[in-house]
């Protein structure tokens, strides 16, 4: 974090969820399948599979992307919610 400008003693949250990539793909993945009937355990598991396996590339990097904008909104918003 030190080349991106965020000192180790950089004030924020080491714990956050914004700041959690795999919290980020776990939303990516709950609005995707947010539209499912997802009414017995085989569609659940299985919409996830499927819903895993669709995670594209993109979908990755642009979590990465927005790295920097997630650290700057926890920052301001002193570890409290954000549009994250």
């Amino acid at each position: 974090m030190t080349e991106q400008g965020f000192g180790r003693d950089a004030n924020f949250p080491p714990c956050s969820p914004d700041l959690n990539l795999i919290e980020n793909v776990f939303g990516i993945m709950v609005e995707r399948m947010s539209s499912q009937k997802l009414d017995t355990i085989p569609k659940l598991e299985k919409a996830i599979a499927d819903t895993w396996n669709n995670l594209t590339r993109s979908d990755i990097l642009n979590l990465y992307a927005s790295w920097r904008d997630r650290l700057a909104a926890v920052r301001a918003a002193e570890g409290g919610p954000t549009r994250f």
